[in-house]
């Protein structure tokens, strides 16, 4: 992408990246293919494969869920990202129930096989 936006008219021959999260994520792992024409990049906040996304400290996080369920194109009928009381609910329930992790995709109605696949890979390995 990189090297396609550099031969584009509107281009100077100089690409930069920026933003956050998952943005900040994309610049680092560009960066580390060293396009000829990427001249800088500016994350924040962007996540560390393995430690923050999908995992922190070797422990999956519940919210993963709540961030495939709005953003993955697996979704049937996603609530908000941002009704806090539906996310708070499910997984006060899940939690107070003593459910299993590999269920909670199930339980807020979106069986995600991007879910179960991170939870095939609890380490960083060749996936």
């Amino acid at each position: 992408m990189v090297e396609w936006l550099a031969k584009q008219p509107y281009c100077n021959g100089k690409v930069s990246m920026w933003g956050g999260s998952y943005a900040g994520y994309n610049q680092w792992v560009t960066a580390k293919e060293f396009p000829a024409h990427l001249t800088t990049i500016v994350p924040v906040a962007s996540p560390y494969a393995g430690a923050d996304l999908p995992f922190n400290g070797h422990a999956f996080a519940p919210y993963q869920v709540q961030w495939l369920t709005f953003y993955h194109p697996e979704s049937k009928r996603p609530p908000r990202y941002e009704e806090a009381d539906f996310w708070n609910t499910i997984f006060r329930e899940w939690y107070e129930a003593g459910a299993a992790l590999k269920d909670l995709d199930t339980r807020v109605g979106n069986p995600s096989t991007t879910f179960q696949r991170w939870l095939e890979h609890p380490y960083q390995d060749a996936y």
